[in-house]
């Protein structure tokens, strides 16, 4: 045979003399796996050939027996022999104690994943009888204690030694046993030197671990879960019982937390969760109490900007006994923080979470209804928000309209607004205010989370998050004006557009309402929708008229949930809160009579139309054919029949900042921008008054007298 065809043959014979090497580790593991989780009711057996080259293999077989009186015993037994014979078969080829089966597990590990499912499998048998029965934890404690003994002191296994399986990311055997929450079996690890704080690829500890919740809400009782953390936390290297911490022990020193528990307790995972965080995730009172009496850091937030009082916040509905109490346990913990920093920063939060929460849990659900629809939809949507605001939903049912109680909505209505999602970014946000923001927007969070391939050089497979992308993905452009949080999105199209599309688009104020009276005795108001400004400025001696192309109905009936009449594009059938006249402007001023009533009326008009089609096409968002811009028509038919006062509520373009960036200047979505120029051009501005205004809305009350 050749020299190279000869080299050839040997590789090969010696790749495969290391695939039967590493089958044979990956059989004893799973039935060293398996033998545990049984309770010793399954053990190994096993069959060797002389050599690969000459064909042979190496396989382990499981067999099923009845459990005996001494399966430890049995199974150490069983498995000592079958070791035996793998080294005798591959010799010093095999380092044993390091030696990994095909699928990446050491030996030490399959132990700790036999004993884990066996907890699972018991605590289902459990759920499963109405009475408890004996299963086989009891049997598989002892037989992976005894195990753990054969492979650390007779085999030399390292308890620290990783999984290597694709996926795993590194996990150390102690992850899984703090995850079955079995103390007598971590004790036993510990005691063998594994490292209570070791971590995984993505930064889980074991701590972590036994903090976690199960994605089934079951898994081991909190009192176990508490129990096994005590015993990471307290733990003491064998031969330190002073706890000295120039040795670099994990340990409790004397007379208080030492500075490296501190710091282990506050370790973070990929996600920027701390153990104690996941507590409060799962809402563990009693765990909550335990990490904060060894130095966990009730200020913590995550990389999203979650903080431990936010976590409990979000879970509270799933016991609200057990969030009351963490959230007890917290306060008094932020008590002992200097400055008020935090206080300020859990009152934002926690109403970001409660806006959330009421738009996910009674919003959304109203608007996905197929028995809501339309006009009927925004009905139900208005209904739900006064009464989440304690409003008495009948005031917009009054036939007759007896106060100004949309002010006072508008007022509850932002108050529910974290501060940090009541603005208009033209800059970064500060950090405090990106965490608000970021902190539990469902959509940014999953779009900053990162896989890494499987042929990455340090981490395969492991996860990551991106602060940088969860951030981009958090703030979406608002009209070119600047940014603004993507999840107020749902908040404008759930809240402000229903409650504009049924009571009015803009909201007027009492010191408003008096002042227009105070000026204008008589006005006629064009495109006045529900006729609520007309209607409030009534009750205040102005005589009134209101106009309208397509009138609303007036009173009670218009405006129950049963009404399916749409009668005007902007409000459907909502009703109107006062008469509402057919008529346009031109037909107003038209003649003699129209200059009379022009000369003798102020001409108000509140938030006349969208032109955005026409005035700014590169904002334009419509899925429908725009409505026909009327506003400078109407404008003109004043002008024209010598009207003199002018009362105009809207945005307007000289009021409006637009970022840098931006391809083209906005003139608002209240009126046009000829509108808005002959006003300038043929008008003198007189008085401007604020008034309440809807989010990032920047409309105010211009009063303009005409130039002579």
């Amino acid at each position: 045979m050749a020299p190279n065809a000869s080299r050839a043959a040997a590789t090969a014979a010696d790749e495969d003399e290391a695939s039967v090497k590493a089958d044979a580790m990956q059989q004893i593991c799973e039935a060293v796996c398996s033998s545990i989780e049984s309770g010793g009711a399954s053990l190994p057996s096993i069959e060797l050939s002389p050599s690969t080259r000459e064909g042979g293999s190496c396989s382990v077989q499981w067999t099923s027996y009845a459990p005996c009186l001494s399966p430890a015993h049995a199974v150490v037994s069983e498995l000592r022999h079958c070791l035996s014979l793998v080294m005798g078969r591959f010799g010093s080829s095999l380092v044993l104690p390091t030696a990994l089966g095909s699928g990446g597990r050491p030996l030490i590990y399959g132990a700790c994943l036999g004993l884990l499912r066996s907890s699972d499998r018991t605590r289902e048998e459990q759920r499963e009888n109405s009475e408890e029965k004996a299963g086989t934890g009891g049997l598989s404690l002892d037989v992976f204690l005894a195990v753990i003994s054969l492979l650390v002191n007779e085999v030399g296994c390292l308890p620290t030694q990783p999984t290597f399986s694709p996926g795993a990311c590194r996990r150390p055997p102690l992850h899984l046993l703090a995850r079955a929450c079995h103390p007598a079996a971590v004790r036993a690890l510990l005691d063998a030197g594994a490292n209570p704080f070791q971590s995984d690829w993505e930064g889980w500890t074991a701590l972590m671990a036994c903090c976690m919740l199960d994605e089934d809400g079951r898994g081991p009782t909190v009192e176990d879960r508490v129990g096994t953390a005590r015993l990471l936390l307290d733990w003491r290297a064998e031969g330190d019982e002073e706890g000295d911490e120039e040795d670099g022990d994990f340990v409790l020193c004397p007379g208080g937390i030492s500075a490296k528990v501190s710091a282990e307790v506050n370790r973070v995972n990929y996600r920027g969760y701390t153990a104690l965080h996941l507590a409060c995730e799962g809402l563990m009172a009693p765990m909550v109490s335990l990490l904060l009496d060894r130095g966990a850091d009730a200020t913590a937030r995550t990389w999203p900007g979650e903080s431990p009082l936010g976590i409990v916040a979000w879970n509270e509905d799933k016991d609200q006994a057990a969030a009351e109490e963490c959230r007890r346990y917290l306060l008094k913990a932020l008590e002992k923080v200097e400055g008020n920093a935090n206080n300020k920063y859990a009152l934002e939060e926690q109403k970001v979470v409660d806006l959330i929460n009421f738009i996910n849990e009674t919003l959304i659900p109203i608007a996905n209804s197929e028995h809501s629809s339309g006009d009927l939809r925004d009905r139900l949507l208005l209904k739900s928000v006064m009464m989440h605001v304690q409003m008495d939903p009948k005031l917009y049912l009054e036939i007759e309209l007896g106060s100004n109680w949309y002010e006072e909505l508008n007022r509850r209505v932002m108050a529910l607004i974290p501060d940090a999602f009541a603005k208009i970014y033209l800059d970064e946000p500060t950090e405090d205010e990106y965490d608000l923001i970021t902190s539990h927007d469902g959509h940014s969070l999953d779009e900053a989370f990162i896989c890494l391939p499987d042929d990455h050089k340090d981490c395969p497979g492991a996860r990551r998050f991106s602060i940088s992308r969860l951030r981009s993905e958090a703030l979406v452009p608002y009209r070119q004006r600047g940014y603004a949080p993507r999840v107020m999105h749902n908040f404008l199209n759930l809240v402000v557009v229903p409650i504009q599309h049924t009571v009015a688009f803009a909201v007027p104020s009492g010191s408003v309402l008096d002042r227009i009276a105070s000026i204008a005795p008589r006005i006629v108001e064009i495109g006045a929708g529900t006729g609520y400004w007309s209607a409030l400025l009534r009750l205040r001696g102005v005589d009134a008229l209101a106009y309208d192309a397509d009138p609303l109905s007036a009173g009670l009936s218009s405006r129950n949930e049963n009404s399916h009449v749409r009668s005007n594009a902007f409000f459907g059938d909502c009703g109107a809160f006062t008469k509402i006249h057919k008529g346009t402007a031109e037909e107003l001023f038209e003649g003699n009579e129209g200059m009379d009533l022009a000369a003798s009326s102020a001409l108000l008009l509140v938030w006349p139309n969208n032109a955005d089609y026409v005035d700014n096409p590169h904002l334009a968002e419509y899925d429908h054919t725009p409505l026909p811009v009327w506003d400078i028509d109407c404008l003109n038919a004043y002008l024209e029949a010598g009207g003199k006062t002018v009362i105009y509520v809207g945005e307007r373009e000289d009021r409006i900042q637009v970022l840098p960036s931006a391809t083209g200047p906005d003139c608002g979505f209240c009126s046009s921008r000829q509108f808005q120029q002959t006003l300038t051009k043929c008008f003198v501005l007189e008085e401007r008054l604020d008034c309440p205004r809807w989010w990032l809305k920047d409309d105010d009350v211009t009063i303009w007298k005409r130039k002579d």
